[in-house]
């Protein structure tokens, strides 16, 4: 009799110690992750889902490619600049270079001058686009309308040079810029400078002329293409003669 309730301890015991063991083996198994796209979620449905990647910042301003050039751009406060397009040709191209260079030969005013030193100044007009004008002496309408090209619609500029407009371009008032194979797309005085953006075309010429905002003897003009490519400006206004 004593031996069978010493039995039957001894296997009452070892299947208290056996469930113990599983017991604890269960309790330290990790939580089984369910891999599903880039979060990994625990099958537990007591226990808060918990992501195993960091949650990306939605990009900023701050954090965007900034442009090449800013110019085309202003971060400052900007004033809408009004001006008149006093003569315009969409179909203007420049002449062949030996069309200008006959042309100019031709021209009593510029037959000495060609051995001279004259073919860098009529490579500074031939080569660029954009011209600003604060005053006019007696040939600074004329000569580069000669140098650039734009003698081949001559007739067309007259507009600009009516009435009063040399008058008040020589006493400060307004300013005239010329856009060569170019289109303004806006105008802006921004900061202490005037920045006008335009867009490159095949052909086509715009002069310009603007109320001025500032005195100063050389305009404090930035031009840049919509990319924000600046481009070279001849300040092509010469002193009262």
């Amino acid at each position: 009799m004593k031996r069978r309730l010493l039995l039957g301890f001894t296997a009452s015991l070892s299947l208290l110690i056996t469930s113990f063991y599983l017991f604890e083996g269960v309790a330290k198994q990790e939580p089984k992750m369910i891999q599903s796209g880039n979060v990994r979620e625990q099958n537990s449905t007591d226990t808060p889902v918990q992501e195993s990647i960091t949650a990306k910042r939605s990009p900023s301003f701050e954090d965007s490619p900034r442009l090449n050039n800013t110019a085309s751009i202003p971060s400052q406060s900007s004033i809408k600049v009004p001006f008149e397009i006093c003569s315009e040709s969409t179909s203007w191209v420049r002449p062949s270079q030996s069309e200008q260079l006959q042309k100019l030969r031709n021209l009593p005013q510029y037959t000495a001058d060609f051995d001279s030193g004259f073919n860098s100044l009529f490579q500074t007009f031939w080569t660029h686009s954009i011209f600003s004008f604060t005053n006019y002496g007696l040939s600074a309408r004329i000569e580069p309308i000669y140098l650039s090209g734009l003698w081949t619609i001559l007739d067309n500029t007259w507009n600009c040079y009516e009435s009063t407009r040399v008058e008040r371009i020589n006493s400060g008032k307004i300013a005239e810029i010329w856009v060569l194979a170019h289109q303004v797309i806006s105008f802006q005085w921004v900061g202490n400078r005037y920045v006008m953006v335009v867009a490159p075309t095949q052909q086509g010429v715009q002069l310009i002329q603007f109320p001025r905002r500032e005195n100063q003897s050389s305009l404090p003009l930035t031009v840049v293409t919509e990319d924000g490519r600046e481009l070279e400006i001849i300040d092509a206004g010469l002193k009262t003669e």
